[in-house]
């Protein structure tokens, strides 16, 4: 639990086959290692204002209620096959927080969101990956960072239209130029000449309508 205290510190926690019918706090944390799976969190779950050195780990884990990890800082992140039952917040979070060492990309892989995901005003400076989530609801990805260079076109796509479906076009056309670009280096690859020449025309006149 938080208990106030700022710069608390931590090596490593793991949480394996868990329930929790309480809250779940651990806030204003400085940790290396953290890994949760095969644990349920019945009640909220907060790791707000806290910074993961190495690796933040969740795997077949279920959120019931409110998941929060606002305002924290990581260097390698990877959910997968888990579900977010209600508001999921990444909101001004920062993830490959030191982009000069090791980072994988942000990992989202058989993830569902039933509820709204917040990822406002949040960096992901080695990439992100959500190919393969699933969302009932909208995500809102406003005023979001996301690397170019580790980052896959899907991820584009799916970013792009959360902000086509609120009507907000112009970030959209932001990230449909991304999308584009991702399937400009797909069709150099592996393209016939006519792709390659139509893409690169689109590209060059108009840099994909932007």
């Amino acid at each position: 639990k938080d208990n106030g205290i700022k710069n608390n510190t931590l090596h490593q926690l793991q949480l394996d086959n868990c329930t929790f019918d309480q809250k779940f706090y651990l806030n204003n944390y400085e940790i290396h290692e953290f890994k949760a799976i095969n644990t349920i969190f019945n009640k909220k779950f907060e790791f707000k204002n806290s910074k993961v050195l190495q690796s933040f780990e969740l795997n077949n884990c279920n959120f019931e209620e409110l998941f929060d990890l606002h305002n924290s800082m990581f260097q390698n992140f990877e959910i997968k096959r888990s579900i977010f039952s209600n508001l999921a917040i990444f909101e001004e979070c920062v993830f490959g927080v030191n982009p000069n060492q090791y980072a994988i990309v942000a990992n989202f892989e058989y993830v569902t969101f039933e509820g709204i995901a917040n990822f406002r005003y949040t960096k992901f400076n080695s990439g992100l990956n959500i190919e393969k989530i699933n969302s009932e609801k909208s995500i809102n990805f406003l005023n979001c960072h996301i690397d170019y260079m580790n980052s896959n076109r899907e991820t584009f796509r799916i970013v792009k239209n959360s902000f086509d479906n609120i009507g907000n076009y112009i970030e959209a056309n932001k990230f449909y130029v991304l999308e584009m670009k991702k399937y400009k280096d797909e069709v150099i690859k592996e393209g016939s000449f006519w792709d390659k020449f139509i893409l690169y025309f689109n590209y060059l006149t108009s840099n994909f309508g932007s």
